[in-house]
């Protein structure tokens, strides 16, 4: 189990929430999750979720939604969850905003069931994929290209990654039951003193949500790549 001996592998990429002992000269150190967004996936995938999507979307004007669900002892808070699904709703229709949302697996039958409830037949949903029902292939990084920011509730480590590597204003949505892994709560803080992301919970997501914004951190991402492309390139 992790921490891992380092001597046991030529490379290791390791964010910076999980915790080693001595770091090695084969480990890299990033404030990302290694995910596979860059601008032609984001491109390419935009362009086949549009295909699917009736109405036109203007990219300032979308916000991808991205919910996802327990893990271990983290459940998300049944009211809290239901009265930020409320704002939301509410937010968009003042802001004008439209929605593109997704569940994930972990989503609890529940949760998925309260989703539908508030925007599977309201206007202002334009995309409603719910994972344990049927999916989209690369239906996130299709999400992310067409919107101007993203909100991603606080248990994912790769949706938040993925977002940010997309270069959109993101905001953190802490929802649950108190009961989220330290690495989780490094990951956010570790970001958050970046300016990478935005968190927020029922009390101020409106005002949040309203001020958000898209980040220019291009300089950040190739910094990310860079240092995994040199630890590639010392294996050679």
């Amino acid at each position: 189990s992790f921490p891992f001996r380092s001597s046991l592998f030529d490379l290791m990429i390791v964010p910076h929430h999980d915790r080693m002992g001595r770091v090695g000269c084969n480990s890299v150190r990033t404030f990302l999750a290694p995910n596979r967004v860059n601008e032609d996936l984001l491109k390419n995938s935009g362009e086949m979720l549009r295909k699917r999507i009736a109405k036109p979307l203007s990219e300032s004007k979308t916000l991808s939604v991205f919910i996802g669900g327990k893990s271990k002892g983290y459940r998300f808070d049944p009211k809290a969850f239901q009265e930020w699904l409320r704002q939301l709703k509410t937010q968009a229709k003042e802001l004008q905003f439209d929605l593109l949302i997704t569940t994930s697996r972990r989503t609890t039958v529940e949760a998925s069931e309260l989703v539908k409830r508030e925007f599977a037949s309201d206007p202002v949903c334009k995309l409603l994929v719910i994972a344990n029902e049927a999916n989209i292939e690369n239906v996130t990084y299709g999400m992310l290209a067409l919107s101007k920011a993203a909100l991603v509730t606080e248990d994912s480590v790769s949706m938040v990654s993925e977002a940010v590597s997309a270069g959109k204003g993101v905001l953190v949505l802490k929802l649950g039951n108190g009961k989220l892994s330290q690495k989780h709560r490094r990951f956010h803080e570790i970001l958050e003193s970046n300016h990478l992301i935005q968190t927020a919970d029922t009390q101020n997501f409106s005002p949040k949500l309203a001020s958000l914004g898209g980040v220019d951190n291009a300089g950040f991402r190739q910094r990310e790549s860079d240092r995994i492309q040199e630890g590639l390139r010392s294996l050679l």
